[in-house]
């Protein structure tokens, strides 16, 4: 598959309990082909496949992307980044604007 991404959890985020549900809908999107801890910033760079993800050329560089979760439906959709080398790419919707 030529649909390949990439993106950052953090560390913290990993391991909040509060936001497992919404990790588990942003994994079931798409399929870890390689994982990276990045032990400065205390995050993970995760490359993956997803048909989510744009179509990436050969020999071209895999774009990185932010993971949108919608609360409470828990609506998972995959943006493209405009910046490299994001901080944190998941956000989270909690829906109490509303």
């Amino acid at each position: 598959m030529d649909r390949k991404g990439k993106f950052w959890l953090s560390e913290d985020l990993i391991k909040n309990g509060i936001v497992l549900r919404p990790l588990f809908k942003i994994f079931a999107k798409c399929i870890i082909v390689e994982a990276t801890y990045h032990y400065a910033d205390k995050a993970f760079e995760y490359t993956a496949i997803s048909p989510e993800f744009d179509v990436v050329p050969e020999r071209c560089q895999i774009p990185t992307y932010t993971w949108r979760v919608t609360m409470p439906s828990l609506e998972v959709e995959a943006v493209r980044s405009k910046r490299e080398y994001p901080w944190v790419t998941a956000e989270v919707d909690w829906g109490l604007d509303e």
